[in-house]
């Protein structure tokens, strides 16, 4: 949304829940107007209202459109009780909200509408913001969650002394050497797939090391199923914590997103690989849009946009790439993701029956995930022998300029001259890697190629003498190996 919005001219900046948007506002951010999200953690829409309406004088009138899913027989009310200026029912399209938006601060801005400074909050969420069967559904699951809670937890805090129940320290303490291990795994399974009403429920989930990935993406394209499967790999000391995203729909893969993956599974990469683009093109793309003056209102409605203001759609407009260019890097992009998911062997994932969003009926890419599996597990057992012989990652690696111009640069095709000229004495492996622009796998085994060939070394590595008859393989086969 953020993205729609920009494009239409509007500066944008979001923040994951109200307590961060309380903070920001509070630090003295510069907002016109607040879209608001009804379903949030840690401060949902109505208590970010209510601590709006109730804190500091400056912030009291600030406009607040409201976003929710529930329906429009509940609209009045809904704007009503947290003082809003306006409601939008989800889903919309990207027309429906600037028009809300525009609307919103024409009302403002002529004054024939104010938000509301006293209105009179309830202490807790309304119940009628809930649509009724949700509410009476969502009731019970509190009383089972209740009921459990306490049938594990009312024995040990009956151990512990009345004057210490306000140290959290002494009753985490009691219940982690009180409760059994079956209780403490039942309430952990409890709490997880506790159902709160905002998403779909899960239909299947697991943890990684029981079941392999593989086994899962098999299963849900042969019972062809259609929603969202959600890989996640928690941090360690030595790996960052990463989820994967997977929409499906009837058995095939039309989307895979990710977060906190890295850098090289973002989509740019994919094109400044292919060299269609380079870094410095993209960052000025970005850097460009972001200083776009704002279009007025009339110019806006003149040209709505048909889809969010993306890397590929800001491309597509500046002439760099074309609509094919930008479904093969999305195919690439899904199946380097779903080659990254296949290695882990610790983490969880969880599959929501849900209909497929915008953004994924946009891409459709409809991949059939058997061959993507075949090649991972490939690439899984190739993984192995190209560690070994790169070694560690935190190593300096440097050219042989003599054992290069016997092989001949001339003949390395364009990845192998990306890793090589990354290659400067001074960046440790990991750092060549990401300087390539090039997948990680595809980039280490370029490396442990060039390893063997002995084109390049380790830095505190001794040269070896350079051979009277030129021995190192050709680009090709220094790029292919065997595979």
């Amino acid at each position: 949304m953020s993205a729609i919005l920009e494009r239409h001219g509007f500066e944008a900046t979001s923040a994951a829940d109200g307590q961060h948007a309380l903070d920001a506002l509070s630090d003295g951010e510069k907002i016109d107007l607040v879209l608001l999200d009804f379903v949030m953690p840690r401060m949902n829409g109505y208590q970010f209202c209510r601590a709006l309406r109730g804190g500091d004088a400056r912030l009291r009138a600030l406009p607040v459109v409201l976003m929710s899913a529930k329906t429009d027989k509940i609209r009045e009310q809904f704007v009503q009780q947290t003082g809003a200026v306006d409601a939008i029912t989800k889903p919309f399209d990207a027309q429906a909200l600037v028009a809300v938006i525009e609307n919103a601060l024409k009302r403002v801005v002529d004054g024939s509408t104010r938000a509301s400074s006293s209105v009179g909050f309830d202490e807790a969420e309304p119940p009628s913001l809930r649509r009724p069967e949700d509410s009476a559904r969502i009731a019970r699951r509190e009383l089972e969650l209740a009921a459990r809670l306490a049938k594990i937890v009312a024995p040990v805090l009956k151990a512990v002394p009345s004057a210490a129940w306000g140290d959290e320290g002494q009753i985490a303490s009691a219940l982690s050497n009180k409760l059994p291990p079956d209780a403490l795994r039942d309430l952990g399974l409890t709490l997880r797939d506790f159902d709160f009403g905002d998403r779909s429920p899960i239909a299947l989930s697991g943890d990684l090391a029981a079941l392999p990935i593989g086994a899962v993406l098999q299963m849900l394209q042969v019972e062809r199923q259609t929603g969202l499967l959600a890989v996640l790999r928690l941090a360690t000391p030595e790996t960052p914590g990463s989820e994967v995203t997977i929409t499906w729909r009837s058995g095939l893969v039309d989307l895979v997103q990710s977060r906190g993956a890295g850098d090289e599974f973002r989509l740019g990469r994919f094109f400044m690989e292919e060299g269609l683009v380079t870094p410095k093109e993209i960052d000025a793309l970005l850097h460009r849009r972001a200083s776009e003056p704002p279009r007025s209102a009339r110019a806006a409605q003149a040209s709505p946009p048909s889809r969010p203001r993306l890397i590929g759609d800001l491309l597509i407009e500046a002439g760099r790439i074309s609509e094919e260019n930008l479904k093969a890097a999305l195919v690439r992009q899904a199946s380097e993701l779903i080659y990254e998911v296949l290695r882990w062997q610790k983490g969880r994932f969880e599959f929501r029956v849900q209909p497929v969003s915008t953004l994924a009926e946009r891409a459709k890419l409809s991949l059939p995930v058997a061959s993507m599996v075949m090649e991972g597990f490939r690439r899984v057992d190739e993984w192995r022998i190209v560690e070994q012989a790169i070694g560690s990652f935190e190593s300096v690696l440097v050219r042989d300029p003599m054992a290069i111009s016997a092989a001949g640069a001339g003949s390395l095709e364009r990845g192998e001259r990306s890793v090589l000229e990354a290659i400067d004495g001074e960046r440790t492996v990991r750092e060549v890697i990401a300087e390539s622009h090039l997948s990680s796998f595809d980039a280490c085994r370029i490396l442990s190629q060039l390893v063997e060939a002995r084109l390049v070394r380790r830095k505190h590595e001794t040269a070896p003498p350079a051979p009277s008859v030129p021995s190192a393989p050709s680009g090709v086969d220094v790029h292919r190996g065997k595979s």
